[in-house]
């Protein structure tokens, strides 16, 4: 009887102490790689194919795409839960912000075409469903530098138009949103910046863009070479 209730006793523990474990999240693959691209631009509007060049660059990714016909595209990138989120640029200087959303809190990861390695910081307050003006909280460079301001989101269609007011500098930028993630492609206002989502599909990826001016999305497929 003692050792049956002794059995019990350990049985319940170990139910409990396994219960009590969280899950473990499947670690995300390293996105470094050259991937031959598919896609379609938005709307529908005629289709491509190419390769795309994804480097890493310390806590960061630089992306490269060489699509036949077409200028040169850059980017740069931050890999969150499965998710690389890429803004890019022809030229000028793009960026990448990622928020976790969480009602009217995002919390984010920002990097530049020309940041280096380490990503800065940013946290947002203002109204739940991404759209009004939010107060920068919480702002850091990669040097750690802080600084404060305003942003605006407005819902465009399938994307979201961004506005940051710096108390000396302006940016714009389009965003997807990806489950509780929200990916922005910015640069200096008026310049024009896109933007990408990739998830994670084993070692590939599968994306959707966005580009300045359009309220539509693309798609974007890579595949490992």
């Amino acid at each position: 009887m003692r050792k049956l209730l002794l059995l019990c006793v350990v049985s319940l523990w170990s139910s409990q102490s396994f219960a009590k474990e969280p899950p473990k999240a499947a670690p995300a693959v390293d996105a470094a790689g050259t991937f031959a691209a598919k896609g379609a631009n938005p709307g529908g509007k005629g289709g491509y194919e190419g390769t795309v060049t994804i480097t890493k660059n310390g806590e960061t990714y630089n992306v490269a795409w060489a699509l036949p016909g077409s200028p040169e595209y850059k980017g740069v990138a931050i890999m969150m839960d499965g998710t690389l989120g890429v803004g890019w640029g022809m030229g000028a200087a793009y960026g990448v912000v990622v928020y976790r959303v969480s009602g009217g809190s995002l919390k984010g990861l920002w990097a530049t075409s020309g940041s280096g390695p380490k990503p800065g910081i940013e946290e947002l307050e203002g109204p739940a469903g991404l759209n009004g003006g939010y107060k920068i909280v919480k702002g850091a460079g990669p040097d750690g530098k802080p600084y404060s301001g305003n942003v605006s989101i407005t819902p465009n269609g399938d994307v979201f138009n961004v506005t940051w007011t710096l108390p000396r500098e302006t940016y714009s930028g389009v965003a997807i949103k990806q489950g509780d993630l929200l990916i922005v492609g910015w640069g200096a206002a008026g310049k024009g910046a896109g933007v990408v989502s990739y998830q994670q599909a084993g070692k590939n990826f599968d994306g959707k863009w966005g580009a300045p001016g359009s309220g539509q999305l693309g798609t974007e497929t890579l595949t490992r070479k």
